[in-house]
């Protein structure tokens, strides 16, 4: 009888610890999964309902001003059509790769990354210089912002913008800008950030 009861244990404590084996190479694999699967590109329309309000700048008012905001109807315009004609390519360059990866945000990766709110036609979105925003839309106030970081959020710098602004563009003119000591270049890195600022204004500035 003893022994029974003894067995009976041995099968039992085996049996719990396969169990405990098995949630837990599930529970890995699932965080696995969660952990590869990127984010998507949401659109910008879903960072207006936060990024338009005046106490942080109306950032999104900002964003739809610049170029950034009209960088894929520029494909649609005769300079295009030229250009393309230079480049002898015969494809229109709305459809065109080599304009698409910096005329549109997030362009070449697998329609699963986009999300339904998201198209082409915006152009240089938000998304484009911060990440797709599947994980961090969230308000735009201190604590989110911290918290936006660690899913996913990009703090754009010079080479981010350096990656499109380049001689690689055929529109490329390397007289194009003036830098403060007077000599030319093809893009003044800091010049052009202030054409797009849109920090969130000082609390004197708010007034």
């Amino acid at each position: 009888m003893m022994n029974r009861i003894r067995m009976a244990a041995i099968v039992g404590a085996f049996l719990a610890g396969c169990i405990v084996l098995i949630c837990s190479n599930v529970a890995a694999q699932d965080k696995a999964e969660k952990k590869e699967t990127p984010p998507k590109y949401v659109g910008s329309k879903s960072c207006k309902k936060c990024h338009n309000k005046s106490s942080i700048g109306k950032q999104y008012k900002v964003w739809e001003k610049s170029k950034h905001a009209k960088a894929f109807e520029l494909l649609k315009s005769e300079k295009a059509q030229e250009v393309m004609t230079k480049l002898k390519l015969t494809t229109k360059a709305t459809e065109e790769p080599k304009c698409l990866k910096c005329h549109v945000s997030g362009y070449g990766h697998p329609k699963t990354q986009y999300g339904p709110k998201y198209t082409f036609e915006e152009g240089v979105s938000c998304e484009a210089c911060h990440g797709p925003a599947e994980f961090y839309d969230k308000p735009a106030d201190e604590k989110t912002h911290q918290e936006a970081v660690g899913k996913g959020y990009i703090k754009p710098d010079e080479k981010l913008c350096r990656s499109c602004h380049n001689d690689q563009s055929p529109t490329w003119d390397p007289e194009r800008d003036t830098l403060e000591d007077g000599t030319k270049a093809g893009f003044d890195y800091a010049a052009r950030l202030k054409e797009i600022d849109h920090s969130i204004p000082k609390e004197e500035e708010k007034k």
